[in-house]
C-alpha cells in the first residue's frame, strides 16, 4: 500500500456511509522477469495479498469469498513456471455488496490492448463545467435510464423500423438475444460455483 491509502482509509472509517462495493485495480507495465518468477511465491502471494491487505485496512473487514479467474498472456515461461501474469478476482465481503451507484448511472468500458490502453468514460448529461476559488464542479451525469440512454433509443428505433421495412433483422440484435437468453437459463440455473460458457452460432 500507499502512503496515499493511510488518507483513503482514515476517510472510510471516519465516515458514516455504509460501503456496498471496492474496485482495486493493479496493473503493471511488464511481468517480471522469469528468474524472479521461478521460486517466487506466485502472482497471488506476491502480487495480489497487497490488495487483499488493502482491502482490510480500508474496510476493517475480512473476506467473505473470492471467486477468481487467471490466464497467461505474455510469456509462456511463466506458465512453465506454473504461474499466471494476469487475473481478476471477485472478492465478497462478509456483509455482502452491491452493485447500486447512488449518484448516476455508472457505465465505463476499458480495453487494454498490447501497447496502449482505450477507454469510454460516463456521459454527462452537458459538456459545461465551472472552476472557482472553491474548487470545481463537473457536469450532471443521467440519473435514470431514458435520460441516460435517450440518444441510443433514437438510433434503435430508427434501426428497429429499417429492418421492419427491409425484413432483415441486424446482425447485433440476433448476438444480443442469444446471449441474453442463456444469461437468463444460467441465472435461473442452481450454483455451481464455476464459469459458464455461454454457447454462440452466428445464423
Amino acid at each position: 500500500m500507499g502512503v496515499e491509502c493511510l488518507g483513503l482509509g482514515e476517510s472510510v472509517r471516519n465516515g458514516s456511509a455504509v460501503i456496498e462495493q471496492v474496485r482495486i485495480v493493479s496493473r503493471d507495465p511488464a511481468p517480471p522477469r522469469i528468474e524472479y518468477v521461478q521460486p517466487s511465491g506466485g502472482i497471488f502471494r506476491d502480487v495480489m495479498i497487497r490488495d487483499i491487505d488493502q482491502w482490510r485496512f480500508l474496510l476493517n473487514e475480512d473476506l467473505g469469498g473470492a471467486f477468481v479467474i487467471e490466464t497467461v498472456l505474455t510469456d509462456r515461461a511463466i506458465a512453465d513456471a506454473n504461474d499466471v501474469d494476469a487475473a481478476t478476482a471477485v472478492f465478497r465481503p462478509a456483509g455482502g455488496a452491491s452493485q447500486r451507484c447512488v449518484y448516476s448511472f455508472d457505465r465505463r468500458v476499458e480495453i487494454f490492448e498490447k501497447k496502449d490502453r482505450v477507454a469510454l468514460d460516463n456521459v454527462s448529461l452537458t459538456q459545461t463545467s465551472a472552476v472557482d476559488e472553491a474548487g470545481s464542479t463537473t457536469p450532471p451525469l443521467p440519473r435514470h435510464f431514458p435520460q441516460g440512454y435517450r440518444d441510443t433509443y433514437r438510433d434503435h428505433s430508427v434501426a428497429f423500423v429499417h429492418a421492419i421495412s427491409k425484413r432483415r433483422i441486424a446482425p447485433q440484435v440476433r448476438i444480443r438475444w442469444v446471449y441474453v437468453s442463456n444469461c437468463g437459463s444460467c441465472r435461473r440455473a442452481p450454483p455451481c460455483a464455476r464459469p459458464v460458457v455461454l454457447p454462440y452460432k452466428n445464423t
